[in-house]
């Protein structure tokens, strides 16, 4: 019998410091923090929802404005590799075929290393996009 492993359901905060503040140091997630200033924009700018492919895959953002274009973001501190960027673009990829209409979306903290086609973008440069 394989073990079920359910996700809780993620929490986001209105205030970002009193998130880093109850945090400890070492455990100091950046993406996280990134994610939870993405949620508080999409929460002025849009009715937000997560999103799972029937894949697996989790995508951390379907946003859908009230003028009913949607938008799907992932949020990722930075990525350091190619392992890393396929596997956020794939998850990207695969919500994007179950919801064509979607924007697809992927923003990072640092400056991403490859080409601006790919629907990548530093999220510092872009918050205003979203």
């Amino acid at each position: 019998m394989k073990p079920l492993v359910l996700n809780p359901r993620k929490l986001y905060l209105a205030d970002h410091a009193l998130a880093a503040a109850f945090s400890p140091a070492e455990g100091l997630d950046r993406g996280h923090l990134l994610e939870n200033i993405v949620a508080c924009e999409l929460e002025r700018t849009s009715r937000e929802i997560s999103c799972k492919t029937r894949e697996g895959f989790e995508v951390d953002f379907l946003a859908v404005s009230y003028d009913g274009s949607e938008r799907l973001i992932q949020v990722c501190a930075d990525l350091p590799d190619a392992t890393t960027r396929n596997r956020e673009l794939r998850a990207l990829e695969c919500a994007h075929q179950e919801h064509p209409a979607a924007s697809p979306l992927l923003l990072c903290g640092e400056e991403p290393p490859c080409s601006p086609d790919q629907h990548i973008a530093e999220m510092s440069r872009n918050m205003a996009g979203i």
